[in-house]
């Protein structure tokens, strides 16, 4: 899942060196330290691109997963035939052009010369069996893009046509979405083999992954013939690893790490909000978290200013829901929870815990002052939490197999439309619509359920806005997911790097250039 942002601009922070005060000794050893730090971010070497991750891959089958991390490092390796610019604007991939026929079909002409890295040419069998695996795989992750599509039709040895069983205004955002993968490929792909600028190359399991770059690339050739993806959960481990020059990027640098670094480095930084939402998942079919009061307690046991003030060094903004105001289907007046420790202790109480409960919370590594405040502001009501702190893909694991009964994430609508989240995760699970892949709370309310599907095939966008909006008060009412924040994400480049971060979060290597006066 794209588990783990108003309208968004870039912007550049450049950090910079402080002036010492006259006679200063500090002064002069801040100096020192910059120069020190400027010189270990221009070493590296010149022919690979390094990158510091906050995780590895769950897996290198793209269908078979959608989680932010994985969709990144994945999108240097695989391509749909739609694709997304960094600002969320579609724009023609491994499909050079299309058209609409009528309503219900979609036709698509593929772009001529392209190869898989194995040396074999793109063709439309290979399209019509990625589509078809992704919609029917049992383990599927990426279903709940092709919930209204019902068939493929090859014309020709570069036209296909998409069929919807209903008007489906987004197919090409959801194909943006959908990895083309040989038609031959196997159950579940271990070894990667996509038509993206870089080639899997070799992986070490919870070290990194190295990638290059392929050769008669359809878009040109990349400007680093090598990307090394090295994986560090704790942030302050990333920013050590940019700081000695092991890597020349450090991805996802928020909170703590940032007033102390800066002070010390001429390197750049990045920042740019995003599209995901953290939340607390609940699981609403077993007990305790099965009884609405209890989950009502919790959403206003917690301060959210707070959260984002101690939790987050204020990298991130409070939510009043689970989508993002620059996100089609946001509710303007639906206004943030306010915390009322007096209201959620009485509704513990008549929920029967009076003397209080205790729950395990489950979250990623790097996830853990933000735990620890959470924990924190619960305690004021009694509910006593445990932290179980995991590596993210041991957690994604846990939370697919349904063993997880309150976990903290998060969720990043990268269509730009609302329908992201409630097919996946909101509506009930539907193996043969492709609803509810990412579903672990055990959620189902078919009031929901029904505008979800209505908002699917509408193609008035002023009643699809409507639908969407009723779905968010309802999500807001029953709080299977409870918003927290809104995330802005913080990049740190070594000198010589020129990159705009996406609006997705997505690090793709092709994207990167050497700056001229680097």
């Amino acid at each position: 899942m794209a588990f783990l942002f108003r309208r968004l601009t870039d912007s550049l922070f450049l950090w910079r060196c402080l002036r010492p005060r006259r006679h200063s000794i500090i002064g002069v050893l801040l100096i020192a330290m910059a120069v020190a730090f400027l010189l270990t971010c221009r070493k590296g070497t010149p022919t690979t691109l390094r990158i510091a991750m906050s995780s590895e891959p769950v897996t290198f089958d793209p269908h078979l997963q959608d989680e932010k991390t994985t969709m990144s490092i994945l999108g240097n390796l695989y391509e749909g035939l739609t694709a997304f610019d960094p600002d969320m604007r579609i724009e023609p991939a491994l499909a050079s052009s299309w058209e609409n026929p009528d309503e219900l079909r979609w036709r698509f002409h593929l772009r001529q010369g392209v190869q898989f890295h194995d040396g074999r040419k793109l063709s439309t069998d290979d399209v019509a069996f990625s589509i078809q695996r992704a919609r029917r795989h049992p383990k599927s992750m990426v279903s709940g893009f092709m919930v209204a599509v019902r068939n493929t039709q090859i014309i020709d040895e570069t036209t296909i046509d998409i069929i919807t069983d209903k008007p489906f205004p987004l197919l090409l955002r959801k194909l943006g979405f959908i990895a083309i993968v040989p038609s031959d490929s196997p159950d579940e792909i271990q070894i990667p083999i996509g038509t993206g600028p870089y080639a899997f190359k070799s992986y070490t399991k919870g070290k990194e992954l190295n990638l290059a770059a392929m050769k008669g690339y359809w878009r040109g050739t990349p400007t680093w013939p090598h990307m090394r993806f090295v994986f560090a959960g704790e942030a302050t481990r990333r920013v050590q690893l940019l700081l000695d020059g092991s890597v020349d990027v450090a991805a996802s640098l928020t909170g703590e790490v940032l007033p102390r670094d800066s002070r010390a480095s001429e390197c750049m930084l990045r920042m740019r909000s995003g599209l995901a939402v953290t939340f607390l998942g609940l699981r609403v079919n077993a007990p305790p978290l099965s009884d609405p009061r209890v989950r009502q307690a919790i959403n206003l046991a917690l301060d959210r200013r707070r959260l984002v003030r101690m939790g987050l060094a204020d990298q991130a903004e409070p939510a009043s829901q689970l989508v993002n105001p620059q996100i089609f289907g946001y509710v303007p007046s639906l206004s943030g929870t306010v915390q009322n420790l007096p209201e959620a202790r009485r509704l513990l109480k008549e929920a029967g815990f009076s003397d209080g409960m205790d729950l395990d919370l489950e979250c990623a590594d790097g996830m853990e002052r933000e735990s620890v405040e959470i924990r924190s502001q619960l305690a004021d009501v009694g509910i006593r939490v445990k932290l179980v702190t995991l590596t993210w893909k041991e957690m994604y694991g846990r939370l697919a197999e349904g063993r997880v009964g309150f976990f903290l994430a998060g969720y990043a609508c990268d269509s730009g439309d609302a329908s992201d989240l409630y097919d996946a995760t909101m509506h009930t699970r539907d193996t043969g619509k492709g609803y509810g892949e990412s579903n672990f709370m055990g959620y189902s309310n078919p009031a929901l359920d029904r505008l979800i599907e209505e908002a699917n095939q509408t193609m008035d966008m002023l009643m699809r806005r409507d639908l969407l909006e009723q779905a968010t008060k309802i999500a807001a009412a029953d709080l299977p997911l409870i918003p927290l924040w809104s995330n802005r994400t913080v990049y740190g480049l070594r000198a010589g790097i020129n990159w705009q971060p996406r609006l997705d979060r997505k690090i793709l290597g092709f994207e990167f250039h050497r700056r001229e006066d680097g």
